[in-house]
Order: structure tokens, then C-alpha cells, then sequence
């Protein structure tokens, strides 16, 4: 189960994204929040580690590589698709608090 954040600007539910990422013969579905009316993007760490040690778990090809490089290889996608969000939509990196 996918943790809720809530927007640190207004107090609201964040949605949910996924992107995509086709590394090593598997998709790996990349969470990341939106916050629409603030017009805020988030993406969670640890959610993107969890995602990383998944596939890690389930493809023997992606054990002989180091988790590091993978995790930085994933975590730099991540902040390209946030820039981009930033660039052309004129949002705002914040960090989201998570519901307890």
C-alpha cells in the first residue's frame, strides 16, 4: 500500500503519478506527487529505493550491478521528469509531509 502525502503549501491530499523507466528487461513504475492547485511536485526516496531493491529482487541481471548505481541512475530520471515539470509548467519542488 502507497503512502498519502499531503501538500506542505495547502494541506491537501497530493495526487499520485507514475513514471516509467525500461531498464533491464523490466518497467519500473516511478512514484511521484502533484499537487495541482499549488502547482508543487514531489517525489518520495525512499519509495523510489523500495522500487530499486523490487527489481533487484526479481531480476538476476540486476543483482551483478551495484545498488548504488542503479538507485542514482533511477533517482536522476526522477529529477529530469521533476526539471521538466518545473521548466514548462511552472511548478515548484517542495517537500510533501506523509499521513500518519
Amino acid at each position: 500500500m502507497r503512502p498519502v502525502f499531503i501538500c506542505s503549501e495547502c494541506g491537501q491530499e497530493a495526487e499520485l503519478c507514475m513514471a516509467s523507466l525500461v531498464k533491464f528487461w523490466h518497467r519500473m513504475n516511478l512514484p511521484w506527487y502533484v499537487c495541482v492547485p499549488c502547482q508543487t511536485v514531489y517525489y518520495d526516496k525512499r519509495e523510489i529505493w523500495d522500487v530499486v531493491t523490487r527489481l533487484r529482487r526479481i531480476d538476476s541481471s540486476a543483482k551483478r550491478i551495484p545498488f548504488k548505481f542503479i538507485y542514482r541512475m533511477v533517482k536522476e530520471h526522477m529529477d529530469r521528469i521533476v526539471q521538466h515539470r518545473i521548466k514548462h509548467f511552472g511548478a515548484r519542488r517542495v517537500r510533501f509531509k506523509r499521513k500518519a
